[in-house]
């Protein structure tokens, strides 16, 4: 998965950070014990965001417990499984699945092609177990593809579509008072991965001749501000959906990421970026 939506490191107290960390262990637990053990290779904070989110929306209850996994098989650690877990669980299959597809349709990827392999059964059972939604992501992502392959300029239409595709997800339940405001949340967030994952591998994608929808804006002189414009209009949306909703649980732990934590990645690779090109000019 794409690993954006995270609590930035001494972020929470430490008691906060290990209840967002045994979030982390149940969904872990549950794609061991759901979808197979390889499936946990799929694992996502991103995805444990969405869990916290439901659960502090919905309080579908919560069942705790002390397990081991194969990373820590010697000491016993907490984990919490909520209402929405199953549900998340499938979800990240489903995408770390149309992930891989689209690494092997784009990059030829050896490896995204093995992984296929070892995902196909987890992803059968998880579009059994929510056939609507794994449409709604396989639709999306489709016409995603579509916009991609005809080398699509409106970075605008690209955004939407992987926006829309989190939306459907984000909206746990379609019909109910708060899906708009999840929606709106989903488009917001949505949107902002994609930007992050182009940016994040933008030289990657030149190198290799893949499609990238930040390859005409990085021709202009304000490129590095353009960008940041974009992401902040795009979590402004999130944020306000999230303020929206009457959130129970947690809502300290989920502001952090939304407010901080989406970005540390960005900062990252901002500064990254900053330093090759003030090296390169030394040269």
């Amino acid at each position: 998965m794409f690993g954006y939506v995270t609590l930035r490191p001494g972020a929470v107290s430490e008691e906060d950070f290990k209840r967002y960390r045994a979030f982390y262990c149940g969904l872990c637990n549950t794609l061991n014990t759901g979808f197979g053990i390889t499936s946990s290779l799929t694992l996502s904070y991103d995805i444990t965001f969405v869990i916290m989110l439901l659960n502090s929306l919905y309080e579908g209850g919560e069942g705790k417990a002390q397990i081991r996994c194969l990373p820590h098989p010697l000491h016993l650690h907490s984990a919490i499984i909520c209402e929405a877990t199953k549900y998340c669980a499938a979800m990240n299959i489903a995408l770390s699945y149309h992930k891989l597809l689209d690494d092997v349709r784009d990059e030829k990827s050896v490896k995204a092609r093995a992984a296929l392999l070892f995902l196909n059964g987890a992803y059968k059972k998880a579009r059994s177990m929510y056939p609507k939604k794994c449409e709604a992501i396989e639709r999306g992502l489709s016409r995603l593809c579509e916009l991609e392959r005809e080398n699509c300029k409106d970075i605008d239409a690209l955004i939407n579509s992987f926006g829309n595709i989190m939306a459907d997800i984000i909206s746990y339940h379609d019909d109910d008072m708060f899906a708009p405001a999840l929606k709106s949340l989903g488009l917001g967030l949505g949107g902002f991965v994609y930007m992050m994952d182009a940016y994040e591998d933008f030289d990657k994608d030149q190198r290799e001749g893949c499609f990238n929808p930040l390859t005409e804006l990085h021709q202009r002189n304000d490129y590095e501000d353009k960008v940041n414009d974009i992401m902040t209009m795009l979590m402004g949306e999130c944020a306000e959906a999230f303020e929206y909703l009457p959130l129970q649980l947690d809502v300290g732990i989920l502001r952090s990421v939304i407010y901080d934590g989406v970005w540390e990645k960005y900062d990252i690779i901002r500064t990254r970026e900053k330093r090759n090109r003030q090296t390169f000019s030394m040269l």
